[in-house]
């Protein structure tokens, strides 16, 4: 997580309530806090997405090149950002 940029850190209730040093510790969190934390940022996902689908999909974009533009093994797969890419395009197409 230290590899990510802080604009992606999570503010959700459940990430604020194990943070260290500004840094939420996901061993902290027993099985329902990450079920909780998956649920809140599920339902705020589907509000943005409802708000202004092009936004999401932009923000999507924009993660896929962070994520090309670099290599952080064990941090995140190899072709995520390719995936995220492909996905984004496949989603415009629909709309």
């Amino acid at each position: 997580m230290d590899s990510l940029p802080c604009e992606w850190a999570c503010g959700c209730p459940v990430c604020e309530s194990v943070k260290q040093n500004g840094i939420p510790v996901i061993d902290a969190m027993s099985v329902e806090d990450l079920k909780r934390h998956f649920l809140i940022c599920r339902k705020l996902e589907i509000l943005r997405v409802q708000r202004n689908i092009d936004d999401e999909l932009d923000s999507v974009e924009a993660v896929a090149e962070w994520i090309e533009a670099r290599s952080l093994p064990g941090v995140i797969p190899v072709g995520i950002g390719a995936r995220l890419s492909s996905w984004a395009a496949s989603v415009r197409r629909l709309v």
